[in-house]
């Protein structure tokens, strides 16, 4: 090369280099997004962390207020029996209503002959093909009929300690005794089938859980009823944790158990959620406190009925106070039935367990109400006999599981909704209903700065949609730009971080001309939830007990971040930059769902992208390995509607799918997407168009399809 070409060479990069240092210097770089945060910026919230946590903490408490008063309210017999009545149709529903009741093929697969009583292990059925494993304790020595108490397990085995020791030491002391296996553990256990995760499923159906565990202890009262060793009039429950529980509600809901002793599994609601312990389904049911009753209104239920209620002091799940402060709130039905010498409680020096010195208690108040001169009051201790667990073995048929069962309701139910055609107006007063939405009110809004680079505009904003609830949000758009611009809300389920880098969604949509707004609601991504101490536990879960205490108030958290989404559409047309008649929305993961309803329920919406995200809630209910986030659940949805019934009550308004997803978070096929959306896309076909999906697109294809339909739908 001679120097004359050198030197042009070099002055050619020069010129290249100088270039770049003024668009540089005109379109300097953005920071990275990492340092776009707003909150942390802040001194107007402490910790995002807890933002929701607290929002649901505080709902809790207002609507404890509202419980005690009606609780208050209930002076006279008369109010009792209103109250009752209003409670016990109030728990139907919640629980899905009582099964019919089928034959019990009741059958004995073994026997254990001890010195002081005969165990039989014994199978029957609490629903067709639902079969139970269960040991019946048969005292010696005493004339028969006899009185019998049924044991439900709650969620260990039969033949545990604390639970065979419950049937021995009931036999030793004259009664019956059946402890009865749950529907997910024991001899019932399958594979997947837990009741945290397959329970929560029950959500969807408006079967809780506790209907399954609650009904196995009913049949197992008709099963009691068929020996002739029983005397009919005088059956009680007794149970420990989860087993406590099943005791509670059998009680409230069958009249037949005449004494009911829960142990170490009754609290206040509100005092559960106050402590965000991840209690079980079967516990917090949806629409409780939101309709003015707590687990001291079940009790309410049993009055006058006898009953008692056992704490441990070393129990690390339900403490004392909150303990003590329930069975007073119980004690008051008592009182107004004019029986207050039928409930009493006591405190013992144990953990969450079932003690030898708290069966004696339970022996001893069963003997009040329900003994003869045959019964008596003394813990066998070391006189109690552990048979081998084989030879306690039921060996029942796992042909149906409570799995399976609420799987076949969920099909039902698709079923029959398909043998109707709601109206869009009836999806849209269903889903306002179900999420708990009302028209939000215009959010306050919080400027927080803004930021110049690569042609790109980025405004940080807070909205505060309540006094308690931050959503931060970015607003993007392009530099120079005229005019009022068509317009994106971009809802991420990851948060508004995820797409927000270079070359991302986000500023793609920019460089094509788009004004983006990019939130992150309550609970996501800026406020994304901190693990509680609970969450060391394997069934404990900040995201799963936000949920479950947001079903419990009847204001599902995934309402709550339609609401948010809402609030930044009112936002967004308040912006005089904003074309407020072209805008759209694209949701992305569980952002699909948010982005589906809040399309529902707000018209003006030009359209929507629903990418990777879940195809309906049919395909949880029927998948033991759903592997969405429990947030994303609707109590009672399908009773209702489903999300492609959304889909058809957004016609004829534009729907574009991207790589829709099953319940695995798996891409689907357009054909296996085409069966789910048939009902939709007939309503659509006289809209061609107007609702597209496209399955196993690569990235960098997204955005090309995504920004041509975009062009359609908002461009002239």
């Amino acid at each position: 090369m001679s120097n004359l070409q050198l030197t042009t060479a070099v002055w050619g990069m020069l010129g290249l280099l100088a270039f770049a240092t003024i668009c540089q210097a005109q379109y300097p770089e953005l920071p990275p997004v990492k340092d776009w945060t707003i909150l942390n910026h802040t001194v107007w919230y402490n910790d995002a962390g807890t933002m929701l946590t607290d929002h649901l903490r505080r709902l809790a408490r207002e609507a404890d207020a509202r419980t005690e008063a009606r609780r208050k309210a209930v002076r006279t017999t008369q109010d009792l029996a209103a109250r009752k009545h209003e409670i016990e149709e109030s728990l139907l529903d919640i629980i899905g209503g009582l099964p019919e009741k089928t034959p019990l093929n009741a059958r004995v697969t073994g026997r254990v002959d001890l010195e002081e009583y005969v165990i039989e292990n014994v199978v029957y059925e609490s629903l067709p093909g639902f079969e139970i494993a269960a040991n019946l304790f048969i005292p010696k020595g005493r004339s028969f009929p006899a009185p019998a108490v049924i044991c439900p397990c709650g969620h260990s085995r039969k033949e545990d300690p604390v639970h065979h020791g419950m049937g021995a030491g009931l036999a030793s002391n004259g009664y019956v005794a059946l402890v009865v296996d749950s529907p997910d553990r024991g001899e019932r256990c399958d594979p997947g089938n837990d009741h945290f995760r397959v329970g929560a499923l029950t959500y969807l159906t408006g079967a809780n859980s506790e209907r399954y565990f609650m009904w196995d202890v009913v049949r197992g009262i008709d099963y009691l009823l068929t020996r002739e060793e029983v005397d009919p009039d005088r059956i009680a429950c007794t149970g420990v944790s989860g087993g406590a529980v099943s005791t509670l509600h059998a009680a409230a809901l069958d009249k037949r158990i005449k004494c009911a002793v829960p142990v170490c599994g009754v609290i206040p609601l509100r005092q559960l959620i106050e402590t965000l312990y991840t209690s079980c389904p079967e516990q917090l049911h949806q629409n409780t406190l939101g309709k003015q009753i707590d687990e001291m209104e079940i009790g309410a239920l049993i009055a006058p009925r006898p009953m008692m209620l056992l704490q441990g002091h070393r129990d690390d799940l339900f403490f004392v106070p909150d303990f003590v402060h329930g069975c007073q709130q119980i004690a008051h039905y008592y009182e107004v039935s004019g029986h207050r010498d039928r409930i009493t409680w006591a405190v013992f020096d144990s953990p969450h367990d079932y003690s030898g010195e708290m069966r004696e208690a339970m022996y001893e108040w069963m003997g009040k109400w329900i003994g003869d001169d045959e019964t008596t009051a003394v813990d066998p201790g070391d006189r109690m006999h552990f048979p081998e667990p084989q030879e306690l073995a039921c060996h029942p048929e796992i042909s149906s599981t409570f799995f399976s069962v609420n799987a076949d309701i969920a099909r039902s139910l698709a079923q029959a909704r398909g043998q109707v055609s709601p109206s869009a107006e009836q999806v849209r007063e269903q889903a306002r209903s179900l999420l708990a939405v009302d028209s939000p009110p215009p959010a306050e809004v919080v400027p927080t700065g803004t930021m110049l680079g690569e042609g790109i505009a980025v405004e940080k904003v807070v909205l505060q949609p309540k006094p308690d609830i931050q959503v931060p949000l970015w607003v993007l758009r392009p530099q120079p730009a005229e005019g009022p611009l068509p317009a994106v809300l971009y809802a991420d389920g990851h948060g508004k971080a995820r797409d927000a880098e270079a070359g991302g969604h986000i500023r793609q949509l920019v460089k094509a001309g788009y004004l983006v707004v990019a939130p992150d609601v309550r609970g996501i991504g800026e406020t994304a939830m901190s693990p509680t101490h609970w969450d060391i536990h394997s069934w404990c879960d900040v995201e799963r007990v936000a949920a479950w205490t947001s079903f419990v108030l009847s204001k599902p958290v995934l309402g709550m971040r339609v609401t948010d989404v809402l609030c930044v559409l009112g936002y967004m047309r308040s912006r005089p930059d904003v074309n407020s008649d072209r805008i759209a929305l694209w949701g992305k993961g569980q952002g699909g769902v948010w982005a589906l309803y809040a399309g529902l329920l707000d018209a003006d919406v030009a359209g929507l992208i629903v990418e990777n995200a879940p195809t309906s809630y049919l395909g949880m209910a029927t998948d033991m390995a759903y592997s969405w986030n429990q947030t994303l659940l609707l109590p009672n949805v399908l009773r209702h509607h489903d999300l492609p019934e959304v889909t058809a009550a957004l016609a004829p308004r534009s729907v574009l799918f991207v790589n829709p997803a099953d319940s695995r978070e798996q891409p689907v096929s357009e054909e296996a997407f085409g069966q789910e959306y048939e009902a939709a896309r007939r309503l659509y076909g006289t809209a061609p168009g107007r609702l597209v999906v496209h399955c196993g697109l690569e990235i960098q294809d997204i955005m090309s399809i995504a920004v041509g339909w975009l062009n359609d739908l908002l461009r002239d």
